[in-house]
C-alpha cells in the first residue's frame, strides 16, 4: 500500500497539465479506449492495432511497443537505460521512471505518451497529424514551455559559415515553430551578408496548415526579396540533425547564441558526420 501511495503521489505531483495527469491515470488503470478494451465491451469486432496491423492493441502496445512509434522512444537513449526488461503493463512502465533523479525525464515521457495517443486518435479519424519523428522534440519543449530555433548555413562543400541557437516561447504547433525557424534563418542570412542561399526547411511539408500564420510567411517573402538568389526546399528534420541539435540547445541555454565558422564542441561533430 505504501508503494502504491508513493506511485500515485508522484504522478499527481508532476509538473504537467492536469489533462495529461488524468490521461496517465487512465493509462495506468487500463481505462483508455484501446481496441482491446472496446472489443471487450462489444464496441469493436477487431482487437488488431490499426497502425502496425500485427498485434493486439492494448495500452502498453499503443503507447510503447507498436513499431509505428518506435522512433519516438529510440531517439532518447536514457529511456532504454531505464527499461532493460519489457514491462507487462503501462503502470509498470511508468513506475520504472519514478525513481529518476531528473524529474524532467518523467515529464518528457508522459507528455510524449500523451502526444502518441493524440496522434493515434487523429489518424483513426483521418485528421492531419504531425510527423511521428517530431513527438519527442515537442515533448521536450512542452516540458520546459520553451521551444528552440536552430539555424546553420554551409558553403557548397558543406563547411559551416554561420550558426545560431535561439529560444522562443512554445507556440501552438510544431509547424508554427518551423515557420518561425525559417523566418529567423532568412533574417540571419541577411545579417551575415549572404546573397545567394538555399533554405532547407521542414514546415513546407505542412502546407495545408500555413494559413494560420500568413503574417510570418509574408515577412519571409519580404526579406527573401533582398537576396540575389533564394530557394526554399523541404527536408525532414531527421535529415537535418545539426539544426535540430541547435534548436534543442536553445531550450536549455535560454539565450541567443551565434557562431561564425567555429561551432560549439557538441555541435561540430554532427556537421562532420553529415558531410562525410
Amino acid at each position: 500500500m505504501d508503494s502504491q501511495k508513493k506511485f500515485w503521489r508522484s504522478l499527481w505531483q508532476l509538473r504537467v497539465p492536469n489533462k495529461i495527469k488524468h490521461f496517465m491515470w487512465k493509462a495506468c488503470n487500463d481505462a483508455l479506449p484501446t481496441k482491446e478494451n472496446l472489443h471487450r465491451r462489444h464496441v469493436m469486432d477487431s482487437t488488431t492495432c490499426d497502425l502496425c496491423r500485427e498485434h493486439l492493441e492494448d495500452t502498453i502496445h499503443a503507447l510503447w511497443l507498436c513499431k509505428d512509434i518506435s522512433c519516438v522512444w529510440s531517439s532518447l537513449e536514457w529511456f532504454h537505460q531505464a527499461i532493460l526488461v519489457q514491462p507487462a503493463n503501462f503502470r509498470e512502465l511508468l513506475a520504472r521512471f519514478r525513481p529518476c533523479q531528473d524529474e524532467y525525464k518523467v515529464e518528457i515521457f508522459v507528455i510524449a505518451a500523451w502526444c502518441v495517443w493524440n496522434r493515434r486518435n487523429a489518424l483513426h479519424f483521418n485528421r492531419v497529424v504531425s510527423l511521428v519523428t517530431s513527438i519527442c522534440r515537442e515533448a521536450v519543449f512542452r516540458a520546459s514551455n520553451v521551444a528552440g530555433v536552430g539555424v546553420i548555413f554551409r558553403d557548397n562543400r558543406g563547411d559551416p559559415i554561420g550558426a545560431m541557437s535561439m529560444p522562443v516561447p512554445f507556440g501552438q504547433s510544431m509547424v508554427e515553430m518551423e515557420a518561425l525557424a525559417c523566418q529567423r534563418a532568412v533574417q540571419f542570412a541577411l545579417e551575415i551578408g549572404l546573397t545567394r542561399v538555399v533554405v532547407i526547411e521542414a514546415f513546407l511539408n505542412g502546407s495545408g496548415q500555413l494559413a494560420s500564420f500568413e503574417n510570418i510567411l509574408g515577412d519571409i517573402r519580404f526579406q527573401a526579396a533582398c537576396f540575389q538568389h533564394v530557394e526554399f526546399n523541404y527536408i525532414s528534420c531527421a535529415c537535418n540533425s545539426v539544426a535540430d541539435a541547435l534548436a534543442k540547445k536553445a531550450s536549455s541555454a535560454l539565450v541567443l547564441q551565434e557562431w561564425l565558422e567555429d561551432l560549439p564542441d557538441d555541435i561540430a561533430p554532427l556537421v562532420f558526420r553529415e558531410v562525410h
